[in-house]
């Protein structure tokens, strides 16, 4: 009796690592799935960075006239102060 006791306790050991390998395993590929997702997700978020920077770059060329323009116009409406 003392052999199939000790067979029994070293089954559920092994039922024990199992159940253990299998959650893991579980985990495991619900992590795959969410990091799956946000791959997918940066792909698009690369090609809206892209063209965000080309977007700024044509703007930064007019940053200069810009602000020339608002300086212009803020000094010439500063002598109609309102008091």
């Amino acid at each position: 009796m003392d052999k199939v006791d000790a067979l029994e306790k070293a089954l559920q050991v092994e039922i024990d690592k199992l159940t253990s390998l299998e959650n893991q395993l579980d985990t495991m590929q619900r992590r795959k799935v969410v990091a799956v997702k946000l791959t997918e997700g940066l792909k698009g978020e690369k090609q809206n960075w892209l063209v965000a920077a080309e977007m700024y770059k044509k703007l930064v060329v007019n940053v200069e006239g810009d602000v020339l323009i608002s300086c212009a116009v803020q000094a010439y409406l500063g002598a109609f102060v309102l008091n």
